[in-house]
């Protein structure tokens, strides 16, 4: 487990402290918990469907990563009652296995909009896949979903509409491409 990846913030408008952190195994239960109270709109928005309920399985594969292809940050808080953490926040990436290109999705706690969480944790996962030398990340967003591409406007993301998915396809360069292989396989296609 990463440690120095751990970075702590007050948010602006509730003046909630959260601590930015890769995820563990054992936030499992806060994991779903985040999941199951969010709208059905904000599910829709990141997973393009509408979901009611999560397995199990599902949550296990969301919090049991391998860090050398994916990370997870997720945004903790101590729970308003004094019970425990709970999640707020989490944004992810794959990886390809040359690095090239990282795939993004992040969602925010409905109750938690407006708060500059997204844009904390996009900025904490651009800064890592950068650190690590990734050259690309990239992401779909549906059309609908105005303030995740305000968010990836602000970000510096690059936006075009998918017509044969319907989707935007969100670019942002992290790194220059050195290698004559990487700047080839770069120009070509736009998924993982």
């Amino acid at each position: 487990y990463p440690r120095e990846l751990e970075e702590w913030l007050v948010l602006p408008k509730s003046g909630r402290r959260v601590i930015i952190r890769p995820v563990l195994a054992e936030d499992e239960p806060a994991h779903r918990l985040f999941h199951e109270h969010q709208s059905p709109e904000s599910i829709r928005y990141r997973f393009f469907q509408y979901r009611k309920h999560f397995s199990r399985e599902d949550v296990a594969q969301m919090v049991q990563i391998d860090y050398d292809r994916e990370m997870v940050f997720i945004a903790n808080a101590p729970r308003e009652d004094g019970e425990g953490e709970e999640t707020l926040g989490t944004v992810r990436t794959w990886t390809d296995a040359d690095n090239l290109r990282c795939e993004f999705a992040v969602m925010v706690d409905d109750r938690m909009k407006g708060e500059g969480l997204g844009v904390a944790l996009m900025q904490k996962m651009i800064d890592y896949c950068r650190a690590r030398g990734t050259m690309e990340m990239i992401g779909n967003v549906l059309p609908d979903n105005r303030p995740m591409l305000q968010l990836a406007e602000h970000l510096g993301f690059e936006i075009k509409y998918n017509p044969e998915e319907e989707v935007m396809d969100l670019r942002l360069v992290l790194n220059e491409p050195q290698k004559d292989w990487q700047k080839e396989r770069l120009g070509k296609g736009g998924h993982l």
